[in-house]
């Protein structure tokens, strides 16, 4: 066959091709669509109470785990740390130092003011857990590739301080939190500093603030004139 035979096939076959009906897409009846969509919305509505309901009760049972605040008053005695030799035997123990409880009136307002500045900026209006600083606290977390930040208010620390083991971990975050709202329900916020102050680590062994000033400053935290 001539190459002009060729050309002139091909372009028979071209224009037959073109002439040939193309296969039309079935399109959905709109009574099926309206069908579907009305019984997707009928499971959704479902799932939602359930879902809530799961949630409420997973809350309930997890916070029932969670330990009680009436012994949140009383006076806990601090850790002590304890030197062993290589055959297991006690050679000595070292006593945590901690002062006795002041009452906040006798503490210098400047320092519960640079306390709750550096510690806490919003305590004084946030209801126990501060979930902005939370959240700010996760996302340095998460670019630094590190639990470094832990956004806990001054009631969740001493939630923490006072019932809790200082692990990182997230179960052990949300019983912070639990009781952090439980210590804002039943003290008022001077009660919460108060107990805060007097049970808070301040360095070389001193436990409380009066114990602090007795270790750095040789007097009692009522004679601090900061």
């Amino acid at each position: 066959m001539s190459t002009t035979g060729k050309h002139l096939s091909g372009k028979a076959d071209s224009t037959r091709a073109q002439k040939r009906p193309q296969r039309r897409r079935k399109k959905k009846s709109p009574r099926k669509t309206k069908l579907f969509r009305g019984l997707k919305l009928v499971v959704f509505l479902f799932l939602i109470p359930i879902i809530i309901g799961i949630g409420i009760g997973g809350f309930f049972a997890f916070a029932r785990g969670v330990p009680s605040i009436e012994d949140l008053k009383q006076e806990v005695a601090p850790p002590s740390t304890q030197i062993f030799a290589d055959d297991d035997s006690l050679i000595g123990d070292i006593k945590i130092m901690k002062g006795k409880a002041i009452p906040l009136e006798r503490m210098p307002r400047v320092l519960l003011d640079a306390v709750v500045a550096v510690e806490d900026s919003s305590f004084w209006t946030h209801s126990g857990v501060d979930y902005m600083a939370i959240m700010r606290a996760a996302i340095k977390d998460i670019l630094e590739r590190e639990l470094a930040q832990g956004g806990s208010t001054i009631t969740q620390q001493l939630a923490k301080m006072a019932f809790l083991s200082p692990e990182k971990k997230f179960r052990r975050k949300l019983k912070e939190m639990v009781l952090a709202r439980r210590i804002e329900k039943n003290l008022s916020k001077e009660e919460i500093l108060t107990l805060y102050l007097n049970r808070a680590y301040f360095g070389h062994g001193a436990y409380g603030v009066e114990m602090a000033a007795q270790t750095y400053f040789g007097k009692s935290v009522s004679e601090l004139a900061l």
